[in-house]
């Protein structure tokens, strides 16, 4: 069986949320996004990580509770594997741009700002959000160390 820590109500929207499996395996996690923009939340899982069914069960009961209180609240509530998927396929896109393979030439080359980009741009997709049922677009930055690094050359 694995162990769970009691969480108060008041927590679930709080900055970050992990629960483990009985292996220390990460099964759901929840992050706060404020920094830039609307304030919204994303979350992880991994339902083949836990240890029975009675644990799923429980799982999805929680998870309909922090469903609930982030469209009560009024949170949008992202599931990050939709939003890696949506990203990427943006990132690629942006990756054949003159714009990039001018900014990649120019790290090669060494000509980078202050801060170390060369290459920095906002890209928006679509998202479902898990709180409400709606579709929504997320607007996130990337910038040419994000994109090389997320997106190998085998896609």
């Amino acid at each position: 069986m694995s162990e769970y820590r009691v969480i108060d109500p008041s927590d679930l929207m709080g900055a970050n949320i992990e629960l483990r499996n009985s292996k220390g395996e990460i099964i759901f996690a929840m992050k706060r996004k404020d920094t830039h923009g609307p304030t919204y939340y994303i979350f992880e899982t991994h339902e083949d990580r836990m240890d029975s069914d009675e644990d799923r069960a429980k799982f999805e009961q929680a998870f309909t509770v922090i469903k609930a209180a982030a469209a009560h609240i009024g949170f949008p509530f992202y599931d990050m594997k939709e939003i890696n998927d949506a990203l990427q396929a943006q990132m690629k896109a942006v990756m054949e741009t003159d714009d990039f393979k001018e900014a990649s030439k120019k790290v090669d080359e060494g000509d980078v700002d202050k801060k170390g980009w060369s290459f920095v741009k906002d890209v928006s997709f679509k998202v479902f959000d898990h709180a409400t049922g709606s579709i929504h677009t997320l607007t996130v930055g990337v910038n040419l160390m994000d994109m090389t690094k997320d997106v190998g050359a085998d896609g």
